[in-house]
């Protein structure tokens, strides 16, 4: 069975070793990085639902099956794969949409492109029309496109498929097109209150979070995922919009709770204070 790889959410620039660092710079040089990125518009987002990837270019003929469908957080945003077979043949699709404008999409970019063992990035130049920045692998190795437009980045590779790339790729792009709008409108619905059930307890108690769905359909839609201090807190139990966690130790902390759309991979980041008590005050 073929897998999709998943490379690390290592912010491009951000806390890289130096060879890994001047590696991205020499690739940032070679496809003229900084100078086509600058040309990106910031007053304007996506927010629009992603179509099933079933039904792209060279997917659509019933013999497809998605086999994994993966969502994680990213920095400053959120990711979901597909992974799609057929047979002995693969394609996988990532989207990445930014929480925080344009950025985080272009060092998303930034990441796929370069996470390799590799000493340079193999990626060249892609094809025009494609975002604002194109890379691709190329000729002679797995097709591989590589693209940001706007808040959103775009990651399509194949697998020893006999799927043409390009026009999967130019779908998810006209679908992004259409789904521009104002950057200030590119913001989740929030499908409920959120709701703590105590934001000062014993160590060890556990609080409940949850998010209050109104229907089925947003159960099914939104997730949460939460970030915290491991040595302070740890996680009881975890649903798509519902947790349980315990203070380790005494004290305040904060947790991060990321609301996401996953139809839309739109996300909202909201903090919740806690204060954990010692045992002996029980």
């Amino acid at each position: 069975m073929l897998l999709a790889l998943r490379l690390p959410e290592v912010e491009a620039g951000g806390n890289m070793n130096p060879v890994q660092s001047e590696k991205v710079e020499r690739f940032k040089k070679r496809v003229d990085f900084n100078a086509v990125v600058r040309m990106e518009g910031t007053s304007q987002a996506v927010s629009t639902i992603w179509p099933e990837m079933v039904k792209a270019p060279g997917l659509n003929s019933g013999q497809w099956i998605v086999t994994a469908d993966s969502t994680w957080l990213a920095n400053g945003g959120v990711a979901r794969e597909w992974v799609l077979q057929r047979a002995g043949e693969q394609i996988a699709i990532v989207i990445f949409v930014s929480r925080d404008g344009a950025g985080p999409a272009q060092n998303f970019l930034l990441t796929r492109a370069t996470e390799n063992t590799m000493h340079d990035s193999p990626f060249v130049n892609g094809p025009a029309g494609l975002g604002c920045l194109a890379v691709s692998m190329p000729p002679g190795a797995q097709p591989n496109l590589i693209w940001v437009f706007r808040n959103v980045c775009f990651d399509v590779r194949s697998f020893h498929a006999q799927v043409d790339v390009l026009e999967i790729a130019r779908w998810l792009q006209s679908a992004a097109e259409r789904g521009v709008v104002e950057s200030e409108k590119a913001r989740p619905t929030v499908p409920g209150a959120l709701f703590v059930s105590s934001s000062q307890t014993v160590v060890g108690v556990p609080v409940e979070i949850r998010v209050k769905a109104a229907t089925h359909a947003d159960e099914s839609r939104f997730m949460i995922k939460l970030e915290y201090d491991r040595r302070a807190v740890e996680v009881v139990a975890m649903d798509r919009l519902s947790a349980q966690i315990r203070g380790r130790i005494a004290g305040h902390s904060t947790l991060e709770l990321f609301l996401i759309d996953t139809a839309t991979l739109l996300s909202e980041k909201r903090n919740i204070d806690l204060t954990f008590l010692p045992e002996s005050q029980h």
